[in-house]
């Protein structure tokens, strides 16, 4: 089966319906993303995808000064669980997005590993590749 995306674009393993707001995400992290989840041969639930000002506001509060420069706003950023989420394919999803960076299918890569979720992004304009320990919200 492949999904049919507001862009015009078609994947292979994600649908439009999986995220808030599939019509602003960036086509090529897509095509990232869509070839991770073939690699990981388990499903990948979308937490948080681009984010508007009334996303971050919920997350980090009304004050903007406050708010990270973050890929979400620039719909390249997405949080994800594994499917089934346990620590094998916790482990799994990492071992396979920092194979694509070494095999630079993914070459500007943002990995935090988080205890309710993995936040993956291909940002163009924070410096990365960049991996961190963060916190769920």
């Amino acid at each position: 089966m492949s999904y049919l995306w507001p862009q015009g674009i078609t994947l292979l393993w994600f649908a439009p319906e999986e995220f808030d707001h599939p019509e602003r995400m960036n086509p090529s992290f897509l095509f990232m993303l869509d070839t991770l989840r073939g690699r990981c041969e388990f499903g990948l639930e979308v937490t948080s995808d681009h984010r508007e000002d009334e996303d971050m506001a919920r997350i980090y509060g009304p004050d903007k000064a406050q708010w990270p420069n973050s890929a979400h706003k620039r719909s390249q950023a997405v949080d994800v669980v594994p499917s089934p989420n346990t620590q094998h394919n916790r482990l799994k999803l990492i071992h396979e997005v920092t194979g694509m960076y070494l095999e630079e299918l993914w070459p500007r890569l943002g990995l935090e590993i988080a205890p309710k979720h993995i936040h993956l992004d291909c940002d163009s304009v924070l410096t990365r590749p960049f991996l961190w320990i963060g916190k769920s919200y």
